[in-house]
C-alpha cells in the first residue's frame, strides 16, 4: 500500500506532464500553421518574390498582367536562381534584351516580363511543384524550364514516381518551411534549429566582384569539386543509362506539364545546361581519367537527346529543347570564363550565354504578338502530330 501511495502520485505527475507537453505541442502546431507557414494560394498578390525566397529582379508581381505585356515564367534550379546579383541572372538579362527588341517595333508587345522562379538544390519533382503551383496564380504567355544535366537526373533517380507525388502540391512559404521535421514534438524542431544556428560556422564564401551575391557563392575544395564533377559526368555515360530510368520518368512528367502549358496557348522552351567539366580542360581531364569512366566514351549530347525524345513523346516539338553545350563551348573557346571557380555555377558571362540563346528563341515569337489572335502551334512548341488536333 505504501508503494502504491508513492507510485500513484508519481504516475499522475508523469501523465500530467506528458499531457501538458502534448497540449503545448498542439498549441504550437496551431500557431505555426497560422503564423509561421502560409499557403501562397491564400495570398491575394502582388507577390513579393524576394521575400518568398526567389531571386527575382523586379517589383512585386501581380496575378494578372496588362494586355500588352508578354510574361515568361522561368523555372529551374540554382542555375535559374543564379549566384549573381538578381540583375545579372539570365532571367533579368533576357527581359532586358527582349524589352529592347520590342521597344523598336511599331506594334506587338510593349513590354516583356521574365519572372525568375528558380529554386536552388531541386530537380524534376520540384519543377513540377513550382510549375503547377505558379501557372494558375500568375497570368503568363510562356514557360522556360532549365534542366541542369549535371545533377537533375542524379537527384531524381531515388524519388519514387507515385500518383500522390505527381499531384499538384501547394507551395508554402514562411519560417516554418525551412525547419526540418525530425522530432516527434514540432516545437523541438524549432529549438534544435535555434541551437544549431548558434553553433554552425557561416559558410565560406569566395571573394567576388559586386556582380555576385556573396551569400550564394560558397566554394568547394578541389577534391570535393572533383567528386561533384564525377557525379555530373554519370548522366553522359551511355553505359549507365539504366541507372537513370526513374529520373527519366520524372523528366517525362515535366515534359507532360509543359505540353499541357503549350496546349493552353503558352509558348514553351527548354534549356539543357551542361556541367563545368565540358568547358574546362582541367576538369574534363579529371573526369576522363577517373577509374569509373575507364574505357567509356562520354557523350556530350546524351542528356539533350533524351530530353528531346521525352518531349516528343508528350507531343512537344523536339526543337523547343535548346542545348547550351555548343553556345557555351564557343564562348569558352573565345577565352570567356563561364563557370565560377569551384562553385559549379555560371558567371555573369555564363548567364549571358543562356540569355542570348533564349532571346534568339523568343524573338520570332514576339515579332507578331499580339497582332495575331493566338500563337501558332509551331510557335507554342507543339509537334506536328499535336498541331493537327489544335
Amino acid at each position: 500500500m505504501k508503494i502504491a501511495k508513492v507510485l500513484f502520485p508519481s504516475a499522475c505527475v508523469v501523465v500530467g506532464a506528458c499531457l501538458a507537453v502534448a497540449a503545448l505541442d498542439l498549441a504550437f502546431r496551431w500557431y505555426e500553421s497560422h503564423h509561421l507557414i502560409h499557403n501562397l494560394e491564400d495570398l491575394p498578390g502582388p507577390f513579393n518574390l524576394q521575400e518568398l525566397g526567389y531571386h527575382h529582379h523586379g517589383q512585386p508581381v501581380p496575378r494578372n498582367k496588362t494586355a500588352e505585356t508578354f510574361r515568361i515564367l522561368s523555372l529551374g534550379d540554382s542555375f535559374a536562381h543564379s549566384v549573381t546579383t538578381s540583375e545579372n541572372t539570365y532571367a533579368a538579362m533576357l527581359e532586358a534584351a527582349l524589352n529592347e527588341t520590342v521597344a523598336s517595333r511599331p506594334q506587338g508587345a510593349r513590354s516583356v516580363e521574365v519572372i525568375n522562379l528558380g529554386v536552388p538544390s531541386v530537380s524534376f519533382p520540384e519543377y513540377l511543384k513550382q510549375g503547377r503551383h505558379w501557372s494558375p496564380l500568375l497570368e503568363h504567355d510562356a514557360v522556360v524550364l532549365n534542366i541542369y544535366a549535371g545533377n537533375d537526373f542524379h537527384e531524381a533517380r531515388d524519388v519514387p514516381l507515385s500518383t500522390a507525388v505527381r499531384e499538384r502540391l501547394n507551395v508554402q512559404v514562411g519560417l516554418g518551411t525551412h525547419i526540418p521535421r525530425t522530432h516527434l514534438l514540432r516545437f523541438m524542431d524549432y529549438l534544435a534549429a535555434f541551437v544549431k544556428s548558434g553553433t554552425i560556422q557561416p559558410p565560406k564564401v569566395m571573394d567576388a566582384p559586386s556582380d555576385y551575391d556573396p551569400v550564394l557563392i560558397g566554394e568547394m575544395d578541389a577534391e570535393t569539386y572533383r567528386m561533384v564533377m564525377l557525379i555530373a559526368a554519370r548522366r553522359y555515360a551511355p553505359a549507365l543509362h539504366e541507372e537513370f530510368q526513374p529520373s527519366l520518368a520524372w523528366c517525362r512528367e515535366a515534359m507532360r506539364f509543359l505540353a499541357e502549358e503549350a496546349r493552353q496557348g503558352r509558348v514553351v522552351r527548354i534549356l539543357v545546361s551542361p556541367p563545368h567539366f565540358w568547358h574546362d580542360p582541367h576538369w574534363l581531364q579529371e573526369v576522363q581519367q577517373a577509374p569509373e569512366f575507364a574505357g567509356q566514351q562520354l557523350d556530350p549530347d546524351l542528356p539533350a537527346v533524351l530530353v528531346r525524345q521525352l518531349a516528343a513523346a508528350e507531343g512537344l516539338d523536339p526543337d523547343v529543347v535548346l542545348d547550351l553545350q555548343s553556345a557555351l563551348q564557343q564562348r569558352a573557346a573565345a577565352g570567356e570564363t563561364l563557370y565560377l571557380g569551384t562553385n559549379s555555377h555560371w558567371t555573369v558571362a555564363g548567364n549571358a550565354v543562356a540569355a542570348d540563346v533564349l532571346e534568339r528563341a523568343f524573338a520570332p515569337v514576339l515579332a507578331a504578338w499580339p497582332g495575331k489572335a493566338a500563337f501558332s502551334a509551331s510557335q507554342l512548341g507543339l509537334a506536328a502530330a499535336a498541331r493537327a488536333v489544335q
